[in-house]
């Protein structure tokens, strides 16, 4: 099940390489016969058939990176895995572009600034992508774009993954209480007070609805296999209904 923040992320993605790479394209374009970092030896190319060609340079770019998967929803990524997602998207559709320009009649495609397109698009792209996680670490620190979660089990596992999740707000998630058939144990560390005991393990399906929990954290003893499974049970009909 993919929840709407995470479909909402990934179509804010797709705008910021939309905007950063038709940009990247144009710069390419800039540099290469407006300020001329490589001297021109065949005259100045007229930007409307470059322009022409952009459509296609932007679907290229789509493809390949559907392809490498930049925009699954449920993609997390470090910023260096990332950044070598968007390079390796960016080479692929500027291959393709180059092979394609081959078969371009009307005109004869400067390589040199496909290749500046090339870099520029990685570089732009990267940043935009950049921005975007830092603007969702700041507003999930401020408690905006967080999903709910649930903790079975509120023994001292079930307590430690709590404080873990309440420390790191960068996971996009908040935990809105436990759930088990034993009274919380007592913090083992001075800790702020833990999220309250919402209800017994048989509640469960009915406490994914209320809540609208997308992620559950299983923290049972191992004496508490039965009711684990009996758990895991109810949450996959609560998912199926949700």
């Amino acid at each position: 099940m993919v929840h709407k923040p995470l479909r909402v992320l990934s179509a804010v993605a797709f705008l910021s390489d939309l905007v950063t790479v038709s940009a990247a394209y144009l710069l390419a374009y800039l540099l290469r016969f407006r300020f001329e970092i490589v001297p021109i030896t065949k005259g100045i190319a007229p930007l409307d058939v470059y322009l022409s060609f952009l459509p296609v340079a932007l679907a290229l770019w789509f493809a390949a990176s559907a392809v490498t998967g930049l925009y699954a929803p449920q993609r997390r990524l470090s910023r260096t895995d990332e950044f070598f997602s968007v390079a390796k998207a960016g080479s692929v559709a500027t291959l393709l572009l180059i092979s394609l320009s081959f078969f371009y009649r009307d005109y004869s495609f400067s390589r040199v600034m496909l290749l500046l397109f090339w870099g520029a698009s990685i570089a732009l792209a990267s940043l935009g992508r950049a921005a975007i996680v830092i603007t969702v670490r700041i507003r999930r620190r401020r408690g905006y774009n967080v999903t709910p979660a649930l903790v079975v089990g509120a023994g001292m596992l079930g307590q430690t993954i709590a404080r873990t999740v309440a420390g790191m707000p960068q996971l996009g998630m908040r935990v809105v209480g436990f759930v088990d058939d034993l009274p919380p144990a007592p913090p083992d560390v001075p800790a702020p007070p833990p999220p309250p005991l919402l209800g017994r393990i048989d509640d469960l399906p009915g406490l994914l609805r209320e809540h609208r929990v997308a992620q559950v954290f299983f923290a049972l003893p191992a004496r508490s296999t039965c009711s684990s499974s009996a758990a895991s049970r109810s949450s996959t009909r609560s998912w199926s209904t949700s």
